[in-house]
């Protein structure tokens, strides 16, 4: 299956290494399916992208099986560098062969492998109870989930649109550039709401965008400045002003709001003379 996927022939590293790991999967009868996810999947790829598998384990097997994936990726090659993701999810695996190809591997029980709205990239590797493939073609078929709305959208950007003023008037530009890091996220969750449809990363985010969007997310960013950080905040206001107003959202507290303003007005005016 690998062998033959488009988007592998042009990195052979990648297409050689998910060879070995295909033929492992397929020799390994604890595990049931597997499924090649993410630009891979989808055919977007570059020399960068890494190898995303979700493997689905016979139910009864899958604490045997994660205790042997140290072993088993090792055995595809030299293993460089592995870690799980995190502490508190043990059933990712993350790993770097010699060449800086990427692995991950999200460990599953078959039976909790469900559809995922809008995935139409996943290439089916390994399907002992044709399972597997079901549930790759449900997911193509139905659409992407839209997103949820963002909570509490207004208190959050004002407040910290505050605090980002604040800081800047102490002089603490590192604290106020990471504040205007929270504020862009936001509005970048604002974008993705506006736009009616779940964005699956950043590489997809500025598919979402128009071009006036993009120029104005954009001029949200800035040097370690305190004058460039209050310009971009003002941008940011106005973005998001603006994008409120498409949702059809009113101000929490419009007196509150109005507050804000004028101090941001009047710190941008003491910063700059």
């Amino acid at each position: 299956m690998v062998e033959g996927l488009k988007a592998l022939q042009a990195f052979p590293a990648q297409r050689e290494l998910a060879m070995r790991l295909e033929g492992l999967f397929q020799a390994d009868e604890r595990i049931a399916g597997v499924i090649l996810r993410g630009s891979v999947g989808r055919g977007d790829n570059d020399k960068f992208s890494d190898l995303d598998f979700t493997v689905a384990v016979v139910d009864d097997q899958l604490e045997a099986v994660l205790a042997d994936r140290e072993w088993f990726f090792r055995q595809a090659g030299n293993l460089a560098y592995w870690f799980l993701s995190a502490t508190e999810h043990p059933r990712i695996f993350v790993g770097f062969y010699e060449g800086m190809v990427e692995v991950n591997a999200v460990y599953t029980r078959l039976t909790d492998v469900e559809p995922a709205p809008g995935e139409k990239g996943w290439v089916v590797l390994k399907d002992s109870t044709g399972w597997m493939g079901e549930v790759a073609a449900e997911s193509a078929r139905l659409a992407a989930e839209r997103p949820s709305p963002v909570e509490r959208a207004d208190e959050r950007f004002w407040l910290w649109a505050f605090r980002t003023a604040g800081r800047v008037q102490r002089g603490e530009y590192w604290h106020a550039w990471d504040m205007l890091n929270d504020i862009r996220v936001l509005l970048m969750d604002l974008l993705i709401e506006d736009a009616g449809r779940a964005c699956l990363g950043f590489r997809q985010f500025p598919k979402l965008l128009s071009r006036s969007d993009e120029r104005w997310l954009a001029s949200t960013i800035c040097r370690l400045d305190g004058p460039e950080i209050l310009g971009a905040l003002s941008s940011a206001v106005g973005l998001y002003t603006t994008l409120r107003a498409r949702r059809g959202g009113q101000p929490v507290n419009q007196k509150l709001e109005n507050q804000i303003r004028r101090m941001l007005q009047e710190t941008t005016v003491h910063r700059h003379d």
